[in-house]
């Protein structure tokens, strides 16, 4: 008997409310599912995203079926553009994209880069691999605003930057899928990324000087610390010399975090949890993921220099790094001393 799951649109919230709904089904013994997109109305880059992994890792069991049905409308025709079904499973509209885009506007449909080619572009230039995705970062910043250097521009290089070292430096994965929407007249960009690599919690247990961390939601918030890294030994002041500029110094996703808090949405989900800042609000979403999944959404209007930001939040970044390599931190502070410095220094 197959049942049938009415998708409406595919937002932050409904597209993981919508994927719990499939996972209930099937724990249920539901072995024919059918999507119906016939309704389908707004759609994100996080839900293009999430939504399209969940379905494709079920869709590839043996013994689940998977199928939908559709109208040809706006709505579905912009979802065939960005790559959803293909991505879902589903032999309908565009694949995801397999290089970086080259042509500007205002959105990003998902794209599925290689990470060896990565690294291999590297030892071709003789550069690090750090500056080819500083590149590349860069590229897709302008392309997606049709800007050249503003603020903007510079902002979402940064974010960019380091989401996508973030997961080459520490995921192990071997492809990293993203997204963007920028609205220009929402004052708004969205930024997802994704890996099906080994997950934050076992990145950061890779780290003998770091506690043993047992789940999911105690990694992300160690994650979101500054100075906290897999790479990156606790409590030990870093060297950098003149040739290591790309040498990850654990602040990545604290200083993206902080950017997003500027007004915008933070999310960022490993395993089987995930966590949201709004503004100052933080909240825990139960999740469903081999890897990571990070989403940005930045106030437009809220970024003042890029600089003068990044400076503020570095001084409160190494302010809490010294703070954290006096005391014996442990996974069930690790929240406690984040949200405290959250309302700190807002």
């Amino acid at each position: 008997m197959k049942t049938t799951l009415e998708i409406l649109s595919l937002t932050f919230d409904t597209s993981l409310s919508y994927c719990e709904n499939i996972r209930d089904m099937i724990v249920e013994g539901t072995k024919k599912i059918e999507l119906d997109f016939r309704k389908l109305g707004t759609i994100e880059p996080f839900g293009i995203v999430y939504f399209s992994n969940f379905v494709k890792t079920f869709s590839r069991l043996r013994d689940i079926e998977l199928s939908c049905i559709y109208h040809d409308n706006e709505g579905i025709s912009y979802a065939k553009h960005m790559g959803l079904f293909q991505n879902c499973g589903f032999d309908i509209g565009k694949p995801p994209r397999e290089e970086f885009p080259t042509k500007e506007a205002s959105h990003i449909p998902i794209t599925i880069v290689d990470v060896e080619n990565l690294r291999q572009e590297a030892r071709d230039t003789y550069e690090q691999v750090g500056q080819i995705v500083e590149n590349y970062s860069e590229r897709l910043a302008k392309l997606l605003t049709s800007q050249k250097d503003t603020t903007l521009v510079d902002t979402l290089t940064f974010c960019f930057r380091e989401i996508i070292r973030n997961v080459v430096e520490h995921s192990k994965a071997p492809k990293i899928t993203f997204c963007a929407q920028y609205w220009p007249y929402l004052r708004k960009a969205e930024i997802v990324v994704l890996d099906r690599g080994q997950g934050i919690r076992n990145s950061l247990n890779e780290n003998s000087t770091l506690p043993d961390i047992g789940t999911d939601k105690d990694a992300l918030n160690f994650a979101l610390l500054p100075s906290i890294s897999s790479k990156v030994a606790y409590g030990k002041k870093q060297k950098r010399k003149s040739d290591d500029f790309w040498k990850n110094s654990g602040f990545g996703l604290y200083m993206t975090h902080r950017i997003a808090g500027m007004g915008g949405d933070f999310f960022i989900a490993s395993g089987k949890h995930g966590l949201q800042w709004i503004k100052d609000e933080k909240k825990d979403h139960k999740v469903r993921l081999k890897g990571t999944i990070l989403r940005m959404v930045i106030q437009t209007d809220n970024i003042s220099e890029l600089q003068e930001t990044l400076g503020k939040f570095r001084t409160d970044g190494f302010a809490l790094a010294q703070e954290l390599t006096k005391m014996e931190i442990e996974p069930s502070t690790a929240s406690l001393m984040l949200s405290k410095h959250r309302s700190d220094v807002c």
